[in-house]
């Protein structure tokens, strides 16, 4: 996964919240073992990782075709809680006027149950209050593509889906100054641009989570 503030646009309906100057590389990794990962434990505690939850995590080598080893969350079920998630704190609090606007861009992929009880796979963004802002979630049961943000109306279908065992490249844009973010999936906008917060909730970026 990739974070970077600035930069040109993903897909021409993002280019509205993109600023005209040079992407700065906020954090970088692909989990391989010349950067320190191993695959022989957690992913939460290497690297700066952090879990919250009892399911599982870790590192795989070639579930990705051509792209080493990758971070997962899953084959463990959390128990007796009912999510998993991980992160690596980036808290950046204020947001820098240089990377005001921020891209998180991932490969992934949603492997399909064995035993058919299929579940949802998250991407939340958090400030530095812990407060949750917006999630974007991939629904394994029905492949649907849903946000939700923080007002309490729970998820909207984007009116996109993904496909079960198929790889996509996700990018989701932050406009902090203008209290504004889209995602994209494969160079496909998902959304509108959408409110970051809509409870005037800190605007600052603490940790994007994968959640199970």
């Amino acid at each position: 996964g990739r974070l970077r503030g600035g930069g040109q646009a993903l897909d021409r309906s993002l280019a509205a919240l993109l600023p005209a100057c040079a992407a700065t590389l906020i954090y970088r990794t692909t989990f391989e073992a010349f950067e320190g990962y191993s695959t022989n434990f957690t992913l939460s505690g290497q690297n700066g990782w952090q879990h919250e939850g009892t399911g599982g995590n870790g590192l795989v080598n070639g579930f990705i075709p051509g792209a080493g080893q990758s971070a997962y969350i899953g084959f463990t079920p959390p128990s007796p809680t009912e999510f998993t998630s991980v992160w690596r704190p980036l808290n950046l609090a204020p947001v820098p006027t240089n990377l005001s606007v921020v891209t998180f861009s991932v490969t992934m992929l949603v492997v399909d149950s064995t035993n058919s009880l299929r579940d949802d796979f998250r991407w939340s963004i958090y400030n530095t209050n812990g407060s949750r802002l917006f999630t974007l979630d991939f629904d394994n049961s029905t492949e649907r593509i849903n946000y939700g943000l923080d007002d309490g109306a729970g998820f909207t279908a984007t009116g996109f889906q993904f496909t079960r065992g198929a790889v996509h490249e996700l990018a989701i844009t932050m406009n902090f100054p203008r209290n504004r973010w889209q995602a994209s999936l494969s160079g496909t906008a998902l959304t509108a641009p959408l409110p970051i917060t809509t409870t005037n909730a800190a605007l600052n970026l603490g940790d994007i989570d994968a959640v199970w």
